[in-house]
Protein backbone atom coordinates (compact mmCIF):
# COMPACT_ATOMS: atom_id res chain seq x y z
CA UNK A 1 0.00 0.00 0.00
CA UNK A 2 2.70 2.68 -0.96
CA UNK A 3 2.13 5.79 -3.11
CA UNK A 4 4.52 8.35 -4.30
CA UNK A 5 4.06 11.55 -2.27
CA UNK A 6 7.10 13.26 -3.83
CA UNK A 7 7.71 16.88 -5.59
CA UNK A 8 4.84 17.93 -8.43
CA UNK A 9 2.42 15.51 -7.03
CA UNK A 10 1.46 18.15 -4.24
CA UNK A 11 -0.40 20.84 -5.39
CA UNK A 12 -0.64 23.76 -3.56
CA UNK A 13 -3.19 23.52 -0.48
CA UNK A 14 -5.53 26.27 -1.61
CA UNK A 15 -6.21 23.82 -4.67
CA UNK A 16 -7.41 20.96 -2.28
CA UNK A 17 -9.67 23.01 -0.36
CA UNK A 18 -12.56 23.41 -2.42
CA UNK A 19 -13.03 20.10 -3.43
CA UNK A 20 -12.89 18.59 0.79
CA UNK A 21 -16.54 18.48 1.21
CA UNK A 22 -16.20 16.35 -2.21
CA UNK A 23 -13.66 14.08 -0.31
CA UNK A 24 -15.37 13.55 2.33
CA UNK A 25 -18.71 12.42 0.78
CA UNK A 26 -16.88 10.03 -1.52
CA UNK A 27 -14.78 8.37 1.26
CA UNK A 28 -18.34 7.53 3.52
CA UNK A 29 -19.85 6.41 0.12
CA UNK A 30 -16.41 3.80 -0.20
CA UNK A 31 -16.73 2.50 3.27
CA UNK A 32 -19.55 0.02 2.90
CA UNK A 33 -16.98 -1.71 0.17
CA UNK A 34 -13.90 -1.88 2.31
CA UNK A 35 -12.64 -4.59 4.61
CA UNK A 36 -14.25 -4.54 8.08
CA UNK A 37 -12.23 -2.96 10.65
CA UNK A 38 -10.26 -0.61 8.55
CA UNK A 39 -8.95 2.48 10.08
CA UNK A 40 -11.39 4.95 8.83
CA UNK A 41 -8.13 7.65 8.90
CA UNK A 42 -6.04 5.40 6.99
CA UNK A 43 -9.01 5.54 4.36
CA UNK A 44 -9.00 8.89 4.84
CA UNK A 45 -5.16 9.26 4.18
CA UNK A 46 -5.46 7.59 0.92
CA UNK A 47 -8.63 9.33 -0.15
CA UNK A 48 -6.93 12.60 0.04
CA UNK A 49 -4.10 10.60 -1.76
CA UNK A 50 -6.46 10.34 -4.60
CA UNK A 51 -7.72 13.91 -4.67
CA UNK A 52 -4.36 15.01 -5.05
CA UNK A 53 -3.73 12.46 -7.82
CA UNK A 54 -7.16 13.60 -9.49
CA UNK A 55 -6.36 17.61 -9.49
CA UNK A 56 -2.73 16.60 -11.19
CA UNK A 57 -4.05 15.41 -13.59
CA UNK A 58 -7.13 17.18 -14.47
CA UNK A 59 -7.60 18.29 -17.76
CA UNK A 60 -8.03 22.02 -17.72
CA UNK A 61 -11.12 22.08 -20.33
CA UNK A 62 -13.30 20.31 -18.04
CA UNK A 63 -16.16 21.91 -16.32
CA UNK A 64 -17.20 21.72 -12.86
CA UNK A 65 -19.79 18.96 -13.53
CA UNK A 66 -16.98 17.04 -15.11
CA UNK A 67 -14.19 17.87 -12.54
CA UNK A 68 -16.22 16.95 -9.80
CA UNK A 69 -16.57 13.33 -11.95
CA UNK A 70 -13.23 13.06 -12.45
CA UNK A 71 -12.42 13.67 -8.71
CA UNK A 72 -14.62 10.88 -7.73
CA UNK A 73 -13.31 8.18 -9.97
CA UNK A 74 -9.59 8.90 -9.12
CA UNK A 75 -10.15 8.75 -5.50
CA UNK A 76 -12.38 5.86 -5.51
CA UNK A 77 -9.82 4.27 -7.97
CA UNK A 78 -6.48 5.48 -5.55
CA UNK A 79 -8.46 3.74 -2.11
CA UNK A 80 -10.00 -0.02 -4.08
CA UNK A 81 -6.25 -0.44 -5.31
CA UNK A 82 -4.79 0.62 -2.20
CA UNK A 83 -6.61 -1.60 0.05
CA UNK A 84 -7.86 -4.21 -2.61
CA UNK A 85 -4.03 -4.97 -4.82
CA UNK A 86 -5.53 -7.12 -6.93
CA UNK A 87 -8.07 -5.41 -8.29
CA UNK A 88 -10.93 -7.10 -6.54
CA UNK A 89 -13.54 -5.62 -4.05
CA UNK A 90 -14.19 -7.16 -1.15
CA UNK A 91 -17.58 -8.03 1.14
CA UNK A 92 -20.07 -5.93 2.44
CA UNK A 93 -18.99 -4.33 6.20
CA UNK A 94 -19.88 -7.23 8.55
CA UNK A 95 -19.80 -10.29 5.68
CA UNK A 96 -17.11 -12.82 5.08
CA UNK A 97 -15.96 -12.97 1.84
CA UNK A 98 -17.65 -14.43 -1.18
CA UNK A 99 -16.48 -17.70 -2.30
CA UNK A 100 -16.70 -19.52 -4.91
CA UNK A 101 -18.65 -22.46 -3.55
CA UNK A 102 -21.02 -20.40 -1.58
CA UNK A 103 -24.53 -22.30 -2.03
CA UNK A 104 -26.87 -21.03 -4.88
CA UNK A 105 -29.41 -18.01 -3.61
CA UNK A 106 -32.56 -20.47 -2.55
CA UNK A 107 -31.08 -23.05 -4.90
CA UNK A 108 -30.91 -20.86 -8.24
CA UNK A 109 -27.90 -20.28 -10.04
CA UNK A 110 -27.90 -16.97 -10.87
CA UNK A 111 -24.46 -16.70 -11.85
CA UNK A 112 -23.93 -14.82 -15.24
CA UNK A 113 -27.01 -12.99 -14.75
CA UNK A 114 -26.94 -9.80 -16.99
CA UNK A 115 -27.36 -6.46 -15.18
CA UNK A 116 -27.98 -3.28 -16.22
CA UNK A 117 -26.63 -0.67 -14.74
CA UNK A 118 -27.44 2.99 -14.91
CA UNK A 119 -25.92 5.82 -13.29
CA UNK A 120 -24.44 9.11 -14.43
CA UNK A 121 -21.41 9.30 -11.77
CA UNK A 122 -18.62 7.22 -13.03
CA UNK A 123 -17.64 6.22 -9.39
CA UNK A 124 -20.96 4.63 -8.84
CA UNK A 125 -20.84 2.79 -11.63
CA UNK A 126 -17.15 1.63 -10.70
CA UNK A 127 -17.75 1.05 -7.40
CA UNK A 128 -21.25 -1.09 -8.18
CA UNK A 129 -19.43 -2.67 -10.93
CA UNK A 130 -16.92 -3.86 -8.82
CA UNK A 131 -19.06 -5.75 -5.94
CA UNK A 132 -21.53 -6.89 -9.15
CA UNK A 133 -19.12 -8.84 -10.68
CA UNK A 134 -17.71 -10.30 -7.79
CA UNK A 135 -20.81 -11.29 -6.95
CA UNK A 136 -20.92 -13.32 -10.57
CA UNK A 137 -23.26 -10.98 -12.87
CA UNK A 138 -22.47 -9.72 -15.92
CA UNK A 139 -22.60 -5.73 -15.74
CA UNK A 140 -23.34 -3.53 -19.00
CA UNK A 141 -23.12 0.02 -18.21
CA UNK A 142 -25.04 3.47 -19.16
CA UNK A 143 -24.67 6.86 -18.23
CA UNK A 144 -27.99 8.18 -18.75
CA UNK A 145 -32.03 7.17 -19.27
CA UNK A 146 -31.48 7.75 -23.21
CA UNK A 147 -28.47 5.14 -23.07
CA UNK A 148 -30.38 2.96 -20.84
CA UNK A 149 -33.06 2.44 -23.83
CA UNK A 150 -30.42 2.14 -26.37
CA UNK A 151 -28.47 -0.83 -24.04
CA UNK A 152 -31.31 -2.55 -23.00
CA UNK A 153 -32.50 -3.19 -26.67
CA UNK A 154 -28.92 -3.99 -27.52
CA UNK A 155 -28.62 -6.67 -24.86
CA UNK A 156 -31.37 -7.43 -22.82
CA UNK A 157 -30.26 -7.31 -19.12
CA UNK A 158 -32.21 -9.64 -16.66
CA UNK A 159 -32.63 -7.05 -14.50
CA UNK A 160 -32.15 -2.97 -14.19
CA UNK A 161 -30.26 -0.86 -11.51
CA UNK A 162 -31.83 2.59 -12.68
CA UNK A 163 -30.52 5.86 -10.80
CA UNK A 164 -33.19 8.25 -10.41
CA UNK A 165 -31.68 11.76 -10.77
CA UNK A 166 -29.97 12.21 -13.80
CA UNK A 167 -29.09 15.12 -16.48
CA UNK A 168 -31.90 14.74 -19.09
CA UNK A 169 -34.30 11.79 -18.71
CA UNK A 170 -35.18 10.69 -15.10
CA UNK A 171 -34.92 7.46 -14.24
CA UNK A 172 -38.87 7.26 -13.69
CA UNK A 173 -39.24 8.23 -17.81
CA UNK A 174 -36.68 6.05 -18.93
CA UNK A 175 -38.21 2.96 -16.74
CA UNK A 176 -41.81 4.31 -18.17
CA UNK A 177 -40.48 3.97 -21.51
CA UNK A 178 -38.91 0.28 -20.79
CA UNK A 179 -42.09 -0.65 -19.38
CA UNK A 180 -43.24 0.23 -23.33
CA UNK A 181 -41.13 -2.11 -24.98
CA UNK A 182 -42.74 -5.73 -25.38
CA UNK A 183 -39.51 -7.69 -25.13
CA UNK A 184 -38.20 -5.27 -22.35
CA UNK A 185 -41.41 -4.63 -20.35
CA UNK A 186 -40.85 -7.66 -17.82
CA UNK A 187 -37.34 -7.12 -16.91
CA UNK A 188 -37.76 -6.07 -12.91
CA UNK A 189 -36.20 -2.42 -12.56
CA UNK A 190 -34.67 -1.16 -9.17
CA UNK A 191 -34.07 2.11 -8.48
CA UNK A 192 -31.10 3.87 -6.77
CA UNK A 193 -32.06 6.85 -5.17
CA UNK A 194 -30.60 8.99 -2.00
CA UNK A 195 -34.59 10.59 -2.14
CA UNK A 196 -36.07 9.14 1.31
CA UNK A 197 -39.80 11.19 0.64
CA UNK A 198 -42.45 8.47 0.36
CA UNK A 199 -44.05 10.36 -2.22
CA UNK A 200 -40.54 9.72 -4.62
CA UNK A 201 -40.99 5.65 -4.07
CA UNK A 202 -44.09 5.43 -4.52
CA UNK A 203 -43.38 7.25 -7.84
CA UNK A 204 -41.19 4.44 -8.50
CA UNK A 205 -43.42 1.59 -8.21
CA UNK A 206 -46.17 3.78 -10.54
CA UNK A 207 -43.54 4.03 -12.98
CA UNK A 208 -43.21 0.11 -13.42
CA UNK A 209 -40.58 -0.16 -10.81
CA UNK A 210 -40.03 -3.22 -8.53
CA UNK A 211 -38.11 -2.07 -5.65
CA UNK A 212 -35.71 0.45 -4.51
CA UNK A 213 -31.82 0.50 -2.39
CA UNK A 214 -30.89 3.88 -1.14
CA UNK A 215 -28.03 5.05 -1.83
CA UNK A 216 -24.91 4.67 -0.99
CA UNK A 217 -24.78 1.50 -1.88
CA UNK A 218 -24.76 -1.00 0.69
CA UNK A 219 -23.63 -4.69 -0.53
CA UNK A 220 -25.64 -6.63 2.05
CA UNK A 221 -28.59 -5.24 1.35
CA UNK A 222 -28.22 -4.19 -2.28
CA UNK A 223 -27.81 -8.22 -3.22
CA UNK A 224 -30.15 -9.64 -1.50
CA UNK A 225 -32.90 -7.35 -3.12
CA UNK A 226 -30.67 -8.28 -6.49
CA UNK A 227 -30.62 -11.79 -6.15
CA UNK A 228 -34.29 -11.68 -4.93
CA UNK A 229 -35.61 -9.97 -7.73
CA UNK A 230 -33.53 -12.37 -10.17
CA UNK A 231 -34.98 -15.10 -8.52
CA UNK A 232 -38.54 -14.49 -9.46
CA UNK A 233 -37.85 -13.50 -12.71
CA UNK A 234 -36.05 -16.86 -12.93
CA UNK A 235 -39.40 -18.69 -11.13
CA UNK A 236 -41.58 -17.11 -13.95
CA UNK A 237 -39.79 -17.82 -16.56
CA UNK A 238 -39.45 -21.49 -15.51
CA UNK A 239 -43.24 -21.95 -14.60
CA UNK A 240 -43.85 -19.86 -18.37
CA UNK A 241 -41.58 -22.31 -20.17
CA UNK A 242 -43.81 -25.21 -17.84
CA UNK A 243 -47.11 -23.56 -19.34
CA UNK A 244 -45.98 -23.74 -22.83
CA UNK A 245 -44.55 -27.68 -22.67
CA UNK A 246 -47.92 -28.22 -20.96
CA UNK A 247 -50.19 -26.68 -23.65
CA UNK A 248 -48.35 -28.62 -26.11
CA UNK A 249 -48.81 -31.63 -24.44
CA UNK A 250 -52.40 -30.58 -23.90
CA UNK A 251 -53.18 -30.03 -27.72
CA UNK A 252 -51.57 -33.31 -28.36
CA UNK A 253 -53.86 -34.93 -26.05
CA UNK A 254 -56.69 -33.09 -27.27
CA UNK A 255 -55.42 -33.86 -30.98
CA UNK A 256 -55.47 -37.71 -29.89
CA UNK A 257 -58.84 -37.75 -28.49
CA UNK A 258 -60.37 -36.35 -31.79
CA UNK A 259 -59.27 -38.71 -33.63
CA UNK A 260 -59.63 -41.25 -31.91
CA UNK A 261 -63.08 -40.45 -31.20
CA UNK A 262 -64.32 -39.66 -34.49
CA UNK A 263 -62.44 -43.04 -35.82
CA UNK A 264 -64.22 -45.37 -33.39
CA UNK A 265 -67.44 -43.33 -33.46
CA UNK A 266 -68.51 -44.61 -36.26
CA UNK A 267 -68.11 -48.65 -35.90
CA UNK A 268 -69.23 -48.42 -32.57
CA UNK A 269 -72.27 -46.90 -34.04
CA UNK A 270 -72.57 -49.31 -36.75
CA UNK A 271 -72.09 -52.52 -33.94
CA UNK A 272 -75.05 -51.05 -31.61
CA UNK A 273 -77.38 -50.38 -35.12
CA UNK A 274 -76.42 -54.13 -36.22
CA UNK A 275 -77.39 -55.49 -33.07
CA UNK A 276 -80.92 -53.62 -32.44
CA UNK A 277 -81.75 -54.98 -35.99
CA UNK A 278 -81.20 -58.52 -34.99
CA UNK A 279 -83.24 -57.69 -31.99
CA UNK A 280 -85.36 -56.97 -33.98
CA UNK A 281 -85.73 -60.27 -36.19
CA UNK A 282 -84.82 -58.34 -39.00
CA UNK A 283 -82.57 -60.80 -40.23
CA UNK A 284 -84.94 -63.63 -38.55
CA UNK A 285 -86.20 -65.36 -35.64
CA UNK A 286 -84.03 -65.22 -32.28
CA UNK A 287 -84.39 -66.64 -28.82
CA UNK A 288 -84.99 -64.66 -25.65
CA UNK A 289 -81.80 -65.77 -24.70
CA UNK A 290 -79.69 -64.21 -27.90
CA UNK A 291 -81.91 -60.73 -27.69
CA UNK A 292 -80.82 -60.23 -24.21
CA UNK A 293 -77.73 -60.52 -25.73
CA UNK A 294 -78.28 -58.23 -28.84
CA UNK A 295 -79.82 -55.62 -26.12
CA UNK A 296 -76.83 -55.81 -24.04
CA UNK A 297 -74.84 -54.99 -27.26
CA UNK A 298 -77.19 -52.63 -28.19
CA UNK A 299 -76.73 -50.96 -24.17
CA UNK A 300 -72.85 -51.32 -24.62
CA UNK A 301 -72.87 -49.44 -28.17
CA UNK A 302 -74.96 -46.74 -26.93
CA UNK A 303 -73.38 -46.22 -23.82
CA UNK A 304 -70.48 -46.01 -25.92
CA UNK A 305 -71.34 -43.77 -28.48
CA UNK A 306 -72.40 -41.51 -25.74
CA UNK A 307 -68.89 -41.54 -24.09
CA UNK A 308 -67.42 -40.84 -27.60
CA UNK A 309 -69.81 -37.66 -28.32
CA UNK A 310 -68.45 -36.52 -24.78
CA UNK A 311 -65.15 -36.79 -25.66
CA UNK A 312 -65.54 -34.85 -28.91
CA UNK A 313 -67.18 -31.98 -27.44
CA UNK A 314 -64.54 -32.15 -24.27
CA UNK A 315 -61.69 -31.77 -26.65
CA UNK A 316 -63.53 -29.36 -29.10
CA UNK A 317 -64.22 -26.82 -26.22
CA UNK A 318 -60.74 -27.36 -24.39
CA UNK A 319 -58.70 -26.54 -27.48
CA UNK A 320 -60.63 -23.62 -28.46
CA UNK A 321 -62.23 -25.73 -31.47
CA UNK A 322 -65.76 -25.49 -30.81
CA UNK A 323 -68.43 -24.06 -33.02
CA UNK A 324 -70.01 -21.15 -31.56
CA UNK A 325 -72.68 -19.90 -33.93
CA UNK A 326 -75.14 -17.80 -32.04
CA UNK A 327 -78.30 -16.77 -33.57
CA UNK A 328 -82.18 -15.39 -33.02
CA UNK A 329 -84.38 -18.50 -31.90
CA UNK A 330 -86.89 -19.49 -30.19
CA UNK A 331 -86.12 -21.04 -26.81
CA UNK A 332 -89.67 -22.68 -26.13
CA UNK A 333 -89.09 -24.21 -29.44
CA UNK A 334 -85.64 -25.86 -29.15
CA UNK A 335 -87.22 -27.04 -25.45
CA UNK A 336 -90.05 -28.93 -27.31
CA UNK A 337 -88.22 -30.30 -29.89
CA UNK A 338 -85.62 -31.77 -26.97
CA UNK A 339 -88.69 -33.20 -25.21
CA UNK A 340 -90.41 -34.70 -27.77
CA UNK A 341 -87.07 -36.55 -28.54
CA UNK A 342 -86.62 -37.30 -24.95
CA UNK A 343 -89.88 -38.53 -24.05
CA UNK A 344 -89.13 -42.02 -26.46
CA UNK A 345 -86.58 -42.61 -23.79
CA UNK A 346 -88.53 -41.78 -20.89
CA UNK A 347 -91.45 -43.90 -22.21
CA UNK A 348 -89.05 -47.28 -21.77
CA UNK A 349 -89.42 -46.13 -17.86
CA UNK A 350 -92.72 -45.18 -18.08
CA UNK A 351 -91.92 -41.40 -17.14
CA UNK A 352 -93.68 -38.83 -17.54
CA UNK A 353 -92.25 -35.31 -19.06
CA UNK A 354 -94.24 -32.08 -18.47
CA UNK A 355 -93.48 -28.88 -19.98
CA UNK A 356 -94.76 -25.20 -18.91
CA UNK A 357 -94.00 -21.52 -19.19
CA UNK A 358 -94.50 -19.94 -16.03
CA UNK A 359 -94.34 -16.45 -17.13
CA UNK A 360 -93.52 -14.53 -20.66
CA UNK A 361 -90.17 -14.99 -21.75
CA UNK A 362 -88.94 -12.53 -24.88
CA UNK A 363 -88.73 -14.64 -28.06
CA UNK A 364 -86.77 -14.90 -30.09
CA UNK A 365 -83.00 -15.03 -27.68
CA UNK A 366 -79.34 -15.25 -28.85
CA UNK A 367 -77.53 -18.18 -28.39
CA UNK A 368 -76.03 -20.87 -30.66
CA UNK A 369 -78.80 -23.20 -31.07
CA UNK A 370 -76.40 -26.39 -31.42
CA UNK A 371 -75.00 -25.53 -27.39
CA UNK A 372 -77.96 -24.84 -26.26
CA UNK A 373 -79.91 -28.17 -27.57
CA UNK A 374 -76.55 -29.58 -25.71
CA UNK A 375 -77.34 -28.54 -22.51
CA UNK A 376 -81.17 -29.32 -22.76
CA UNK A 377 -80.52 -32.79 -23.78
CA UNK A 378 -77.90 -33.19 -21.00
CA UNK A 379 -80.26 -32.08 -18.25
CA UNK A 380 -83.47 -34.05 -19.81
CA UNK A 381 -81.38 -37.39 -19.95
CA UNK A 382 -80.06 -37.02 -16.33
CA UNK A 383 -83.58 -36.24 -15.05
CA UNK A 384 -85.06 -39.64 -16.87
CA UNK A 385 -81.65 -41.28 -16.14
CA UNK A 386 -81.65 -40.91 -12.27
CA UNK A 387 -85.63 -40.68 -11.60
CA UNK A 388 -87.44 -44.23 -10.63
CA UNK A 389 -90.09 -46.00 -13.26
CA UNK A 390 -93.56 -44.26 -13.19
CA UNK A 391 -92.00 -41.04 -12.45
CA UNK A 392 -92.40 -37.60 -13.82
CA UNK A 393 -90.10 -35.46 -15.02
CA UNK A 394 -90.93 -31.08 -15.08
CA UNK A 395 -89.78 -28.10 -17.86
CA UNK A 396 -90.57 -25.10 -16.84
CA UNK A 397 -89.52 -22.19 -18.81
CA UNK A 398 -89.45 -18.52 -17.41
CA UNK A 399 -88.01 -14.97 -16.96
CA UNK A 400 -85.88 -13.44 -13.67
CA UNK A 401 -83.85 -11.34 -13.36
CA UNK A 402 -82.47 -10.57 -16.60
CA UNK A 403 -82.62 -13.94 -17.82
CA UNK A 404 -84.37 -16.94 -19.46
CA UNK A 405 -84.46 -19.75 -17.41
CA UNK A 406 -85.00 -23.31 -17.79
CA UNK A 407 -85.56 -25.83 -14.85
CA UNK A 408 -85.77 -29.40 -14.79
CA UNK A 409 -86.95 -31.21 -11.94
CA UNK A 410 -87.26 -34.76 -11.13
CA UNK A 411 -88.29 -37.03 -8.80
CA UNK A 412 -85.02 -39.24 -7.95
CA UNK A 413 -82.62 -39.27 -4.88
CA UNK A 414 -81.82 -36.43 -5.00
CA UNK A 415 -77.61 -34.50 -4.39
CA UNK A 416 -76.00 -36.62 -1.93
CA UNK A 417 -75.02 -34.56 0.80
CA UNK A 418 -71.14 -32.90 0.37
CA UNK A 419 -71.22 -33.90 -3.12
CA UNK A 420 -72.45 -30.61 -4.46
CA UNK A 421 -68.67 -29.82 -5.93
CA UNK A 422 -68.60 -32.80 -8.33
CA UNK A 423 -71.57 -31.84 -10.36
CA UNK A 424 -70.15 -29.73 -12.77
CA UNK A 425 -66.76 -30.92 -12.70
CA UNK A 426 -64.96 -32.85 -15.21
CA UNK A 427 -64.89 -36.45 -15.10
CA UNK A 428 -66.94 -36.70 -11.87
CA UNK A 429 -69.90 -38.36 -10.71
CA UNK A 430 -71.54 -38.52 -7.53
CA UNK A 431 -72.33 -41.85 -5.85
CA UNK A 432 -75.67 -41.69 -7.21
CA UNK A 433 -76.26 -44.70 -9.86
CA UNK A 434 -79.13 -44.48 -12.83
CA UNK A 435 -82.02 -46.57 -11.89
CA UNK A 436 -82.39 -48.79 -15.14
CA UNK A 437 -78.33 -49.24 -14.96
CA UNK A 438 -77.93 -46.18 -17.98
CA UNK A 439 -74.06 -45.67 -18.22
CA UNK A 440 -72.39 -41.92 -17.44
CA UNK A 441 -69.20 -40.48 -18.49
CA UNK A 442 -68.97 -37.68 -15.76
CA UNK A 443 -68.22 -35.27 -18.73
CA UNK A 444 -71.79 -34.32 -19.80
CA UNK A 445 -72.18 -31.79 -17.19
CA UNK A 446 -68.44 -30.30 -17.15
CA UNK A 447 -69.66 -29.57 -21.02
CA UNK A 448 -72.95 -27.83 -20.22
CA UNK A 449 -71.46 -25.82 -18.00
CA UNK A 450 -68.84 -24.91 -20.21
CA UNK A 451 -71.07 -23.96 -22.91
CA UNK A 452 -73.35 -22.20 -20.70
CA UNK A 453 -70.72 -20.03 -19.52
CA UNK A 454 -69.45 -19.17 -23.26
CA UNK A 455 -73.33 -17.31 -23.51
CA UNK A 456 -72.47 -15.74 -20.35
CA UNK A 457 -75.21 -17.45 -18.51
CA UNK A 458 -75.39 -19.55 -15.30
CA UNK A 459 -76.36 -23.55 -14.45
CA UNK A 460 -76.57 -24.45 -10.78
CA UNK A 461 -78.65 -27.48 -8.93
CA UNK A 462 -80.29 -27.87 -5.73
CA UNK A 463 -82.24 -30.58 -4.10
CA UNK A 464 -85.95 -29.94 -3.92
CA UNK A 465 -88.17 -29.96 -0.46
CA UNK A 466 -89.11 -33.86 0.10
CA UNK A 467 -87.08 -35.26 -3.28
CA UNK A 468 -85.62 -34.77 -6.00
CA UNK A 469 -83.48 -32.14 -7.64
CA UNK A 470 -83.69 -29.17 -10.01
CA UNK A 471 -81.22 -28.59 -12.54
CA UNK A 472 -81.22 -24.73 -13.76
CA UNK A 473 -79.72 -23.39 -17.11
CA UNK A 474 -80.14 -19.30 -17.22
CA UNK A 475 -79.43 -17.45 -20.57
CA UNK A 476 -79.28 -13.71 -20.35
CA UNK A 477 -82.17 -11.87 -22.04
CA UNK A 478 -81.35 -9.03 -24.38
CA UNK A 479 -77.64 -10.66 -24.98
CA UNK A 480 -76.77 -9.82 -29.20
Amino acid sequence: MSTDLAGPRHPEAPEIRPYLGLLKATIEHLIPLLPFGLDRQEVYSFGVFGLVDALRTMPAELDNAAKTRHVEEVIATVVLQNFHGNGQPVAAAGEGPETDDAPDFHGLDLHGSRILLVDDSAMTRRTMQRVLEKAGFRITEAVSGEDALTQAAQHTPDLILLDVQMEGMNGYEACRQLKEIPGLRDIPVIFLTNLSDSQDVVDGFEAGGSDYISKPFHPGEGLSRIRLHLQNRTLLAYRQRSINELKKVNQTKDKFLRMVSHDLRNPVSAIGGLAQMISDEMAGPVTEEQREMTDSIVAAADGMTALLNDLLDYSAIEGGQETFKPGYYSLMQEIQRVVTLQRVVAERKQIGIELQQANEVPEPLYFDRQGVQRVLENLLSNAIKFSPFQSKVHVTLKSADGFACVEVDDEGPGIPPGEEDKLFKEFSRTSNRPTAGEKSTGLGLSICRKIVERHEGHIDAENLPGKGARFRMQLPLGKS
